[in-house]
């Protein structure tokens, strides 16, 4: 399990030039409206965070989410929207599934009339999938075309305790769900193993990130480009991206007074975007007519969705009582030299 906290956020600029061997004053870059992110340089002791009494947000989150997809580029289009409608619902909803499929052709034939045959029955396929044994957000993209696919969760938090709490945002990395699959043909020494053709391109990326009033505070993504993948040399499926399946993230979001609220946004998405017009083909017989079955390049990117509110590491937002803080001081000293003090 890996626990972080926000780092001190003070940073000091100094003047250019020695005058009267004294320096500016520390400048105060305030990045968050989080207490903690405000420059104000404390970090919770994470020992008194082991042993703190746990509050569930409750009736104190409101959550809204989205699902969507888009067989289109990628550019302007918005993961979630500037405005939420409605009140919400006091617990998180699981994600609303789709697929989005454009299906492989089933009508190509070959100038003397023998019907083609695709090994994956989808050109393109952007979708969010929630069952018991499949839980994820996928998009995926054979020969050319441009997909993307996200999940959004957006809460509002609220303060309901008569004193200032905590709060923390808790949830399990999303694992990788990435694919890619080169063109190919049979053939090769034995006429009947897979050898690479075409020189197709590609690139698929996945992402997953938590926002804290619009800002970033935890992410993680990766990407594929198709010439990176040269251990695919004989055209079989592989597998791509660190597996980040056992990772779990405390994120400390802040300190917030009575009544006060703030927002959090969780963000996972995919997208692809390749082009690959050259495929293999391998002739198979059957009767009543002959045909070819055509192996074009796949490439796909996706992410697992957050379990259910019980279960393993779900995505969850607590807070505790207020922590110890550890303190630190940035200054000058009369030599212009900065240190830091506690």
């Amino acid at each position: 399990m890996r626990v972080f906290s926000w780092p001190s956020l003070a940073a000091a600029v100094f003047g250019s030039s020695l005058i009267n061997v004294s320096f500016a004053a520390p400048e105060q870059h305030t990045i968050n409206r989080s207490l903690a992110a405000q420059g104000s340089g404390t970090n919770i002791q994470w020992n008194a965070y082991t042993n703190a009494g746990k509050t569930l947000c409750g009736t104190a989150c409101r959550y809204w989410q989205r699902s969507a997809g888009r067989k289109t580029a990628t550019s302007g289009f918005s993961f979630y929207p500037s405005v939420w409608p409605g009140v919400g619902s006091t617990t998180a909803p699981a994600p609303a599934t789709f697929s989005l499929v454009d299906l492989a052709p089933t009508d190509e034939t070959t100038y003397d009339g023998d019907v083609i045959i695709y090994d994956t029955d989808y050109l393109r396929k952007s979708s969010v999938v929630f069952t018991g044994t499949d839980k994820s957000v996928r998009a995926s993209v054979q020969k050319t075309g441009k997909l993307s696919t996200n999940v959004s969760y957006h809460v509002r938090v609220q303060n309901q305790a008569a004193a200032s709490r905590d709060f923390f945002v808790r949830f399990k990395a999303p694992a990788n769900k990435n694919t890619f699959q080169r063109s190919y043909e049979v053939g090769g020494p034995s006429g009947n193993e897979p050898v690479p053709v075409g020189d197709n391109e590609g690139i698929a990326r996945s992402s997953a990130e938590v926002l804290i009033d619009g800002l970033p505070v935890w992410q993680t993504a990766n990407s594929l480009h198709r010439k990176d993948a040269v251990s695919n040399s004989n055209g079989l499926p592989v597998t791509w991206g660190e597996d980040s399946a056992d990772d779990v993230y405390t994120v400390y979001i802040g300190r917030y007074a009575s009544g006060s609220t703030f927002e959090l946004d969780y963000l996972i998405q995919a997208d692809v975007e390749t082009d690959a017009p050259d495929c293999g083909q391998d002739f198979y017989s059957y009767y009543p007519t002959s045909s070819y079955i055509r192996y074009c390049q796949v490439m796909g990117g996706g992410r697992e969705l957050p379990p259910a509110s019980t279960g393993n590491a779900p995505f969850e937002i607590f807070s505790t009582a207020t922590l110890p803080l550890y303190y630190f001081l940035l200054e000058a000293n009369s030599i212009g030299a900065a240190r830091l003090g506690g």
